[in-house]
Formats: C-alpha cells, sequence, structure tokens
C-alpha cells in the first residue's frame, strides 16, 4: 500500500492490474486487496485520485470509483455476439459509481 500512495503522490493517474494471489478479478482475495487500496486511497488522500483498472470492466458497476478500466472483452468475443459496435456501446453505457464507500473490515471470530 505505500507504494500506491507513493505513485498517487507523484502521479496524476495510477494504474491497477492484478496478478498472482489476486489475478482473478473479482474473486474474494482480489476484493479484499481492492477494498485495502481503496481503504488507504480513502485514508489517505483528500481528494480520489485518477486511477485505471487493468482488464476490470466488470468492475464498473461494482464499489471502487475506477476513472477508467479496459478489458480485451471486445476484442476476444465480438465474433460471439455479431456486433462489435453494440458491445462497445453497452460498455460505454456503464459507470462506476461516484464515491467509495468502504467496508467494514471482516474480523476473525476465532484465532
Amino acid at each position: 500500500m505505500s507504494r500506491l500512495t507513493r505513485l498517487i503522490d507523484n502521479w496524476s493517474r495510477v494504474c491497477i492490474g492484478s496478478t498472482a494471489e489476486y489475478a482473478v478479478v473479482g474473486s474474494k482475495a482480489w476484493d479484499r486487496r481492492m477494498d485495502e487500496a481503496w481503504g488507504e486511497i480513502a485514508r489517505t488522500n483528500a481528494r480520489t485520485p485518477q486511477i485505471h483498472m487493468l482488464r476490470g470492466m466488470q468492475t464498473v458497476k461494482w464499489r471502487w470509483t475506477f476513472a477508467s478500466v479496459d478489458s480485451t472483452d471486445v476484442a476476444r468475443n465480438h465474433n460471439r455476439v455479431g456486433d462489435a459496435l453494440k458491445m462497445m456501446r453497452a460498455w460505454d453505457a456503464r459507470n462506476c459509481p461516484a464515491q467509495f464507500v468502504p467496508v467494514p473490515e471482516q474480523m476473525e471470530l476465532l484465532a
């Protein structure tokens, strides 16, 4: 998290990706890590920085306030739908939430 805050302090836009134990976007581990990252951003910044989520199109309606996201969905799947423009317009119509609301940390009942 300290690297994330350093990047935010020095750059107007920071990209976040998924790797190692957080490789599966939307997994429990990934969700916890994003909550940790956004909690740190909310705690240390007066303004929400411009955060870009790599491979994150499916996160658009979730709780994190990404400034932008990308995906290879249209490039990889347009042949299934048959209309790449329709797919692009559907993605473009979605927006991330305007404000991040921190999720309370789930504590273990038994240690």
